[in-house]
């Protein structure tokens, strides 16, 4: 996505990424050799095509912390495809998907808690099903960044391909289905009221 991505350049926005794509400069290299950029980036061509240049560079040299900086926070998403072998994820558990009405419940957290107290106080079964538990949250982590991404390039309309698929890990760890009914017990009496 980032050799698609122009509104890192000082000065350029979403109307104006959008008018090269329309144009069919849809890379920094097409932009780099175009002969006829469109009237509104031609005028700026002597300045941006040094950024673009040093893009290349930063690009190559895997700093993503050059594209953090320059792109605004709401499009940040546009590196995951480029440093995704470099991703750290953070799973936070929520009420829902609205900003405004749901609230973060840390379920997931709390969970892991129990298990952990319920292993610490000699169930023995606790700590096999808090490690497969946290195994196949981490894993599936991967594969809903790579849904979102997509969502995100397509309603986007930007002329970049989709992720290949991630390749999640065969797990068969063990997990002990009596500490998984105990815990529901837990959960059920002692319930956190966030």
């Amino acid at each position: 996505m980032l050799p698609h991505t122009f509104i890192h350049l000082s000065g350029v926005g979403s109307v104006t990424e959008r008018v090269l794509w329309d144009e069919g400069v849809t890379t920094w290299e097409e932009f780099l050799s175009c002969t006829n950029l469109p009237p509104r980036v031609e005028v700026r061509r002597s300045e941006l095509c040094p950024i673009l240049e040093g893009s290349r560079s930063r690009l190559a040299a895997s700093d993503a912390s050059f594209f953090q900086a320059a792109l605004p926070a709401g499009e940040r998403w546009r590196l995951y495809g480029d440093f995704r072998d470099r991703a750290a994820f953070l799973d936070i558990e929520t009420t829902g998907l609205s900003p405004d009405s749901s609230h973060i419940t840390m379920v997931g957290i709390y969970d892991a808690v129990l298990l952990w107290r319920m292993w610490r106080q000699g169930d023995k079964g606790a700590r096999d099903t808090l490690v497969s538990y946290n195994a196949e949250d981490v894993v599936s982590l991967p594969r809903l960044a790579e849904f979102a991404y997509d969502r995100l390039a397509s309603g986007l309309g930007a002329p970049c391909t989709s992720l290949s698929p991630w390749q999640c890990p065969s797990l068969e760890l063990p997990y002990d289905e009596d500490a998984v009914t105990r815990l529901r017990s837990m959960r059920t009496a002692h319930r956190p009221r966030w």
